[in-house]
């Protein structure tokens, strides 16, 4: 007779799956603030669309690492 799994057992199982992910993420989580930070201050200053551009690029970087970071399946 196997033990019913509690909540406890399944996050944990949740997070040795995620693993492997939480670097690419991460680092995407930071690219997309990065971008939205960038890509608002460009659209607040005068002239700023360097800023924005360099927003756009960010944002654009981190959706693509984020899609490769992903798994085949789950695109």
């Amino acid at each position: 007779m196997k033990p019913t799994p509690t909540t406890t057992d399944k996050s944990l199982t949740n997070q040795k799956n995620s693993r492997s992910f939480a670097i690419g993420i991460g680092v995407t989580e930071w690219l997309y603030l990065l971008g939205l930070v960038f890509l608002s201050v460009g659209v607040l200053v005068l002239f700023g669309w360097a800023w924005a551009l360099i927003g756009c690029g960010a944002i654009l970087i981190a959706t693509s690492i984020f899609n490769a970071v992903q798994p085949a399946g789950e695109k």
